[in-house]
């Protein structure tokens, strides 16, 4: 048997079950994603837990199908008992499973994911305009913050620059519902 067989049936790795389903969902603040949680057990009890998403990129000329792993949390007790080495073994043993020959994460630290053999990507940016940059004008009126409604010319947008551009994931329908909760 090899390490990685052993290390999950020594830890117990498994679904989150419901008891913990909404432990886990308070501690990434999404409990609508909460059946794209897994959690790491030992002895019926959780160790850590992360989110596994499923992604299509666009690679090339195609779109590929692409693993994502988000929100990796350590119970603090736990700490350098690998844990988190545990969960994202599991994460690509599951990817791979599931026919998607790559993984990506947004890493805490990206030194810790370079370790288990995750590389470095290009930066992500957010852009943020402060109002006293937009135009100056006899009013306000043609200036609006987006609503839900808004949904699809967003996407429409995002879109339109995804065909041009190697390595944009595709939006996910939680991903955009986060986008108009966040002030």
């Amino acid at each position: 048997m090899d390490c990685h067989k052993c290390l999950l049936r020594f830890w117990g790795f498994e679904r989150l079950s419901e008891r913990y389903r909404e432990f886990f969902s308070s501690l990434v603040n999404d409990p609508q994603e909460e059946d794209d949680l897994f959690g790491l057990f030992r002895d019926e009890k959780l160790l850590g837990g992360m989110r596994l998403i499923d992604y299509n990129m666009k690679l090339l000329s195609t779109k590929a199908k692409v693993g994502g792993i988000g929100c990796v949390a350590v119970d603090l007790v736990h700490k350098k008992e690998k844990v988190a080495k545990g969960l994202i073994e599991f994460a690509c043993k599951y990817f791979k499973e599931n026919g998607m020959s790559m993984v990506t994460l947004y890493p805490f630290r990206a030194d810790f994911y370079k370790n288990m053999g995750f590389g470095y990507g290009v930066e992500m940016r957010q852009y943020k305009i402060e109002p006293k940059y937009f135009p100056k004008g006899p009013s306000k009126e043609h200036i609006e913050f987006l609503k839900e409604d808004d949904k699809d010319a967003i996407i429409n947008c995002y879109n339109r620059v995804l065909e041009k551009n190697n390595g944009m994931m595709e939006k996910t329908e939680p991903c955009l519902k986060r986008l108009f909760r966040n002030d």
